[in-house]
């Protein structure tokens, strides 16, 4: 077998799958496995711990779990729509790399003018797990022209 093939079936052998099952370990008694209610949705990430997020203050909320993810994946937190809907709590997005091992936290932040109050197994925020597209950056002088072209925010209609 030539080293050019052995080094792409290695290669793929080692990518994020479309199904994959997911190692994690609770790190504390009154944390949750990640729940997906329903088919094609993202996994649901839970408090492990009770606590108070204030009006116009961000928070790191333990989930008591840590991750296992398959070579090649990334883990992405999103927030929960009906939280931001309901409370305006929504989540500063954070990334797990798979090299990881620790607990997972949750950065959310309180938009709103009331406490609102965490409770351990609420729901806080959504979990997709994704493989990325390995890329290398290369300078160039002038980039390809497009209709878009400079037009920044708002550009492309509301």
């Amino acid at each position: 077998m030539e080293r050019g093939e052995e080094a792409r079936r290695e290669s793929r052998a080692s990518v994020c799958r479309m199904t994959s099952t997911i190692a994690f370990q609770k790190e504390t008694k009154k944390a949750s496995a990640p729940y997906k209610p329903s088919t094609g949705s993202l996994h649901d990430l839970a408090a492990a711990e009770d606590s108070i997020l204030f009006p116009q203050t961000v928070a790191a909320v333990n989930t008591g779990i840590c991750l296992e993810l398959p070579k090649g994946c990334i883990g992405q937190i999103f927030s929960r729509s009906s939280l931001a809907l309901k409370h305006d709590v929504t989540v500063s997005t954070g990334t797990i790399d798979q090299s990881y091992r620790g607990p997972v936290y949750v950065v959310l932040r309180n938009n709103g003018k009331e406490p609102f109050h965490v409770r351990a197994g609420m729901r806080v925020a959504q979990l997709a797990v994704l493989a990325p597209v390995a890329v290398d950056f290369m300078e160039k002088e002038s980039l390809e022209s497009t209709g878009r072209g400079h037009g920044a925010f708002g550009s492309t209609g509301v």
